[in-house]
């Protein structure tokens, strides 16, 4: 009995018609003994695999049977989140490389994932910064959660037309207050000039 990285799978049982007739060994391996020729359902069975089922005809004389058993899958749940705790709707996620969909209103996609592995998850967003994590999905587990803190981007822009705007007001201030001065000083005479 092997994995799909073709690691042998000690302590797998192996049920013969239902019936459990023991546990494969540190090899993967097990004989099945005093089995008379004919046609059986052979099942394998071990914790964070999921089941491998084969009917064979079986000619008595100790043959090999391989079974690859395939690792469970978990139910993932991604979410996207700002520093704030809320909620990051329509980030683009990202697994393996490949799009996997878009987060919901809630922040979170949901998907399943083969455990006993490492995943490079990405979300993505206008006006957020990207981000990758590395999780890997332990053997055995049946859900799991991969929470992402999406950092707000600087947008230059706003900076730029904020700093227009006070410039615009600072500039309006000045003019104002030298017509002012400038109106004030008219309706005067001149000084020092009416000692003649």
């Amino acid at each position: 009995m092997f994995n799909e990285a073709m690691k042998p799978i000690a302590e797998a049982e192996v049920f013969l018609n239902g019936t459990l007739q023991g546990k494969t060994n540190q090899y993967g391996r097990f004989a099945l003994s005093d089995v008379h020729a004919g046609t059986y359902l052979i099942a394998v069975r071990a914790p964070g695999y999921g089941e491998w089922s084969e009917t064979r005809q079986i000619s008595g004389k100790g043959e090999d049977i391989v079974a690859e058993l395939k690792y469970d899958r978990a139910s993932v749940i991604i979410r996207a989140e700002g520093p704030d705790r809320k909620a990051v709707a329509d980030a683009v996620i990202v697994i393996d490389g490949q799009v996997a969909g878009v987060t919901d209103s809630l922040g979170c996609f949901k998907t399943a994932l083969v455990t006993n592995r490492e995943y490079a998850v990405t979300a993505t967003r206008e006006g957020y910064e990207n981000i990758t994590v590395n999780p890997e999905i332990p053997l055995g587990t049946t859900e799991f959660t991969v929470p992402l803190v999406m950092e707000q981007t600087f947008n230059a822009w706003v900076l730029v037309a904020g700093i227009g705007v006070v410039a615009a007001v600072v500039l309006g201030a000045v003019l104002v207050v030298r017509r002012r001065r400038a109106g004030a000083g008219r309706g005067r005479p001149p000084r020092g000039r009416d000692k003649l």
